[in-house]
């Protein structure tokens, strides 16, 4: 609200409320207890190289080489997350400001008969944004697998390369799955 008056012709105040809207909604998620989850997950994940690296050195080698497909799975899922919550919130910014528009000169609608073509335009950014919605849970959807899979398949060469260290190196069976 402290900028100056040209900056106000050429940004929309309905564009506003949508994108205020969306910001601090993102903003409560990224401060809730993710960033407690990620430090906890970090310090797990490099606590769990380095005793694997002591225990069984190969097997880690061999989890080790999996990674890249595991990271690569969710960064293809967290850019397609990005780019198509970029563009629902966009759509949702657009019916935000035909109700911004719609509310700032109600008068004038009510007095011209023009509620119902309000209503109309209002609705179709509604369903574009829902469209979007729907692509973007899709997506989702995708993506989620996409990493399953690639956690799975990870999980099933290093059992793989496990076992043949069981028959082939005398390997405990165990050993592959408890510590002992």
């Amino acid at each position: 609200m402290q900028q100056d008056y040209a900056w106000f012709d050429d940004k929309n105040p309905g564009i506003l409320v949508g994108r205020l809207s969306a910001s601090i909604e993102t903003i409560e998620e990224g401060i809730g207890d993710k960033i407690g989850n990620f430090f906890s997950n970090i310090t797990q994940f490099v606590a769990g190289i380095v005793i694997g690296f002591i225990k069984n050195w190969k097997l880690t080698l061999v989890a080790c080489s999996m990674l890249p497909l595991v990271v690569i799975a969710f960064g293809l899922f967290g850019v397609m997350m990005k780019i198509f919550s970029i563009k629902e919130i966009k759509a949702y910014e657009k019916a935000g400001e035909v109700a911004g528009e719609v509310f700032s000169a109600i008068k004038t609608v009510f007095a011209f008969g023009g509620e119902n073509k309000e209503l109309e335009r209002y609705q179709k950014n509604l369903h574009d944004a829902k469209k979007m919605g729907v692509i973007k849970a899709t997506l989702l959807g995708f993506g989620m697998g996409l990493v399953t899979l690639s956690i799975w398949i990870s999980a099933a060469v290093i059992f793989a390369y496990g076992m043949s260290l069981v028959t082939n190196e005398g390997l405990d069976p165990g050993s592959l799955i408890v510590h002992k």
